[in-house]
């Protein structure tokens, strides 16, 4: 597949940006729902490209000791 990303992130590994309004997105969703195209909660999981401020900064705090 293809990696895409945010345009405001502006993140190296995308080869493709996207740029969308709450609007759009609001558009979107309301097709999914028309079309009864819905997706399990077991198969929705979030891809983090990075990791949390909170496990950077854990592992700073790890390096210090």
């Amino acid at each position: 597949g293809e990696v895409v990303g945010l345009k405001q992130e502006s993140i190296g590994l995308c080869n493709k940006f996207i740029e969308f309004s709450a609007e759009l997105l609001l558009e979107f969703a309301i097709q999914k729902i028309e079309n009864n195209e819905f997706v399990d909660e077991n198969n929705f999981l979030p891809v983090y490209l990075r990791k949390s401020q909170a496990e950077i900064g854990l592992e700073n705090g790890n390096k210090k000791n």
